[in-house]
């Protein structure tokens, strides 16, 4: 399957230069989705449920990437087909893939992540809910296809994990209530506070954290003096 989307790319620069933008970004990956929360956030009818689930939504996500990242690092790594020499994959206009080289590609952080957001949009609204998973089904995933960056297996392992866990955090009575409720108190008592946070927070959930990670990797290296 991964050679019969990939067998797309190189055949025109425009589709190719829309593939390449498509991955790298993050408006259209996760801020689409991101904005449709802070959409609801203040102009749902039962705002206090819809706010509980958004908060929990938040909390999914940062789950979703501690989560993918930790699982890349710890099970053994599975090499990107675009580097598998024996599948001979063909390489996009534009497109750089050794900035993918790090990561392991088992499981996708994108599909754990992304059908995080769309399960907890869901929760919130059925109609938007499937908007969000039929762009991240029709635009996002075939892209990572296109490009080589994932397997089919990796993808739909990243999407049930990611799933999974909104399914979990939603349920959660213990946890996560508090986490909500402590939000909830911050955002009724100090709001300047609560939503400069939450804009920084829900910044980092569009990019995938990539500021946050990239900050972490370098703190990380000056502590060993590399």
């Amino acid at each position: 399957m991964v050679e019969a989307f990939n067998s797309l790319a190189g055949r025109s620069h425009a589709f190719d230069r829309v593939v390449v933008m498509l991955e790298a970004n993050s408006l259209l990956k996760t801020g689409l989705i991101v904005g449709l929360l802070w959409y609801f956030w203040f102009s749902t009818r039962d705002q206090p449920e819809t706010r509980r689930k958004i908060l929990r939504t938040l909390f999914a996500a940062c789950i979703a990437i501690a989560v993918a990242r930790v699982s890349q690092r710890l099970l053994p790594p599975r090499m990107r087909p675009i580097f598998d020499p024996s599948m001979a994959l063909k390489v996009a206009w534009d497109f750089n893939p050794s900035s993918h080289a790090e990561w392991s590609s088992f499981p996708s952080d994108h599909a754990v992540m992304m059908c995080a957001l769309a399960a907890g949009l869901w929760t919130i609204s059925r109609r938007w809910g499937a908007v969000a998973f039929v762009w991240v089904l029709g635009f996002v995933f075939p892209v990572r296809l296109i490009l080589g960056l994932h397997y089919p297996s990796d993808i739909l392992a990243g999407g049930l994990v990611g799933v999974s866990i909104v399914w979990l955090v939603m349920r959660d009575g213990f946890v996560v209530p508090r986490f909500v409720d402590l939000s909830l108190r911050l955002e009724a008592h100090q709001a300047a506070a609560f939503y400069t946070l939450v804009f920084l927070f829900t910044w980092q959930v569009a990019d995938f954290f990539g500021d946050v990670r990239y900050m972490a990797h370098a703190l990380g290296a000056m502590a060993l003096g590399r």
